[in-house]
This record gives C-alpha cells, sequence and structure tokens, in this order.
C-alpha cells in the first residue's frame, strides 16, 4: 500500500510539473515573454491581466523592446503558503536609471552647446542609441515575486511585488504600472 502511494505521489508530482503552473515556472514564462516584447503573453501570467506600460508618446514606447531583451533571470525556489507563493528571482537587467542619468547630461551639453530648446526627440534618440549600445551599464537585483492562486492557476500579482516591478523596469519606478 505504501508503495502505492509513493507511486501515486511521484505520478502527480510529474503531472504537476508537465503543467507548467508552478510558481517558479509562471515566473520564467513571464519572464521569456517580456524578453520577446510578447506584452499581451506576458499579461495572462498577471493576476490584473494587464502589463500598463508607460508609453506616454511613441518614442518612451521604443525603448521597451531593447530593455527586456537584454535582460537575463535565474529563477530559485519557491514558499508557498496555501493560495499565496514567493518566487526568489535573480535578474541582469539593463540600469535604465544610470542610462536615463548619463541622457539626461549629454541632452544638456548639447542643448548648451548647440542653444536649442528643444530636448525630448533627443533624449530619447540618445536613450535608444545607449540601450542597444554593447557598453550598455546593466544592474543585478535578487527580488520576489509574489503569486496568487487564481482559479487553479499561479498569477503573479504585481501589485505586490513592487521590487520585481521596478527591477524590471530597469531600476526605475514607474515604468511599469501596477493598477
Amino acid at each position: 500500500m505504501k508503495r502505492k502511494i509513493a507511486l501515486l505521489a511521484v505520478f502527480l508530482m510529474l503531472l504537476c510539473s508537465c503543467t507548467g503552473n508552478t510558481p517558479e515556472r509562471v515566473t520564467a514564462n513571464f519572464l521569456d515573454c517580456l524578453t520577446k516584447s510578447d506584452i499581451k503573453a506576458a499579461e495572462k501570467y498577471t493576476l490584473s491581466g494587464n502589463l500598463l506600460l508607460d508609453t506616454k508618446s511613441k518614442d518612451a514606447a521604443a525603448i521597451y523592446k531593447p530593455l527586456f531583451s537584454a535582460m537575463q533571470y535565474a529563477v530559485g525556489g519557491s514558499i508557498i503558503e496555501e493560495n499565496t507563493a514567493t518566487v526568489n528571482l535573480t535578474l541582469l537587467v539593463v540600469d535604465l536609471e544610470e542610462l536615463m542619468s548619463q541622457v539626461s547630461l549629454e541632452v544638456v551639453q548639447q542643448m548648451v552647446t548647440s542653444g536649442s530648446k528643444g530636448s525630448g526627440d533627443l533624449f530619447y534618440t540618445l536613450l535608444l542609441e545607449k540601450l542597444t549600445a554593447e557598453d550598455v551599464p546593466m544592474a543585478s537585483y535578487t527580488v520576489t515575486v509574489e503569486l496568487v492562486k487564481d482559479s487553479g492557476r499561479w498569477k503573479i500579482d504585481m501589485d505586490t511585488s513592487s521590487d520585481f516591478v521596478e527591477a524590471i523596469g530597469g531600476g526605475v519606478e514607474g515604468l511599469i504600472l501596477t493598477s
């Protein structure tokens, strides 16, 4: 009898791992979608079903593809307590905060030199150039991702994973909006 229970337990673990609905797998799937700039697919792994990106202009929206495609990650273990889970995650992302500081300084220098008043287009042009450069600054983050079981499926709760949201946004708070 014990042997049958052990075999059943192994079978159930294999079945669960094949479905890909573990907190770790959901986190990895979400990040895979982001690195491919498939925002619609990434949204399916969030509790809200929406991933709100700050896309005030077409130029601003253009930074997401190079930002996300440079991302690398390692998913660690999880702690599951009933219908909630916490996944440990290490991310290597473009240090967007540092990059924006560099670009802002260059824009100011060019404006002073040329006497130009318009800086918006220049800012995004320089930012995109630096995002695609080989020597783009990178930052490492160790964060946790909060997940909630919703209708039997694990979903990332972006509202309670603020460190995670900021990290995937390159260290810039508010780049990815949670609600």
